[in-house]
């Protein structure tokens, strides 16, 4: 198409220049198949790559060891740990096959790569989709041709409006493009918890993210989210909504994306080295609510 053939257009209409990855766990292949399915509209073929299954401790092979930390191993949950190792296991195949033997061809040898969970599918039709994802990389080399991360799917507090620049708060790896330096970075790091949050954050990485999102994730795959039908799920519902409604008059916490306040406070966070109970923000704010309470009445009764 020949609008297309503009320097404005960095990437190919056929994304011959653009790698993608998939991870994904071998006991959920159905969620590659049904993204697979969305990415082809676009005319966007993702490699799947076959992610590291903490859950069922595949995190303690010996070649994954210095990756995950003695506080990774002690405090954070095991499905944060196999996300992040995933995504830093993905990065070494694509150094290894991509970088490092300079395997494609030289004139479509990527500079940059797309890593995208199995939970994430495209908000736009595909020309819409491809004239957005161009203009994002173009307008950001730019403005610094050393990039390292590009979010094309971004969630979390204090959305920036117009803007690509991200901060602390500029979470999610659910997709996004990465530079061949950032790969090689990533390859270097040690995880302690979730890796956008502690790993892909704009203090280690040169990282920016497009103006709004290009992807969506889908919650209800979500391997690190602790969801169940007991006592603290009435408080969480109670917790949310009260956000919710505060947020509505007030607009005091702006979030970004489609996840609302109910999908942070499920968000498992910490894990408890003794028994291996594994607590998410909800857990967090009820045991220390309930600890400011005794306290209170064992300073009252004495």
């Amino acid at each position: 198409m020949t609008k297309y053939n503009s320097p404005n257009y960095v990437i190919k209409y056929g994304y011959t220049n653009l790698k993608s990855f998939t991870i994904n766990l071998d006991d959920y292949k159905s969620n590659y198949d049904k993204q697979a399915t969305e990415l082809l509209k676009l005319g966007l073929v993702s490699e799947r790559f076959s992610g590291v299954n903490a859950l069922k401790d595949e995190h303690f092979k010996t070649s994954y060891k210095k990756y995950v930390s003695n506080f990774a191993l002690n405090y954070t949950p095991k499905s944060v740990i196999g996300c992040a190792l995933s995504h830093i296991m993905c990065c070494k195949y694509i150094y290894k096959n991509y970088i490092k033997s300079q395997k494609t061809h030289k004139q479509d040898n990527p500079n940059y790569f797309l890593i995208m969970e199995d939970d994430v599918f495209p908000l736009y039709e595909k020309d819409e989709f491809y004239e957005k994802l161009n203009k994002t990389l173009y307008d950001i080399q730019i403005l610094d041709s050393n990039w390292e991360i590009i979010q094309l799917h971004s969630d979390g507090i204090m959305p920036t409006i117009d803007t690509y620049s991200t901060h602390i708060g500029s979470i999610s790896a659910a997709s996004y493009l990465i530079s061949k330096k950032a790969i090689k970075k990533t390859l270097k790091s040690k995880i302690y918890s979730h890796i956008d949050l502690i790993h892909h954050n704009f203090i280690n990485y040169n990282k920016y993210r497009a103006k709004e999102n290009l992807f969506y994730s889908d919650e209800k795959t979500s391997l690190n989210r602790i969801v169940s039908y007991r006592l603290s799920s009435y408080s969480l519902l109670l917790k949310s909504k009260l956000f919710e409604f505060i947020n509505y008059y007030t607009n005091i916490i702006q979030l970004r994306g489609e996840k609302k306040f109910l999908h942070y406070f499920e968000y498992k966070v910490f894990k408890e080295p003794f028994f291996n109970k594994e607590f998410n923000t909800n857990d967090i704010i009820d045991y220390f609510i309930g600890l400011k309470i005794l306290s209170k009445l064992y300073y009252y009764k004495n």
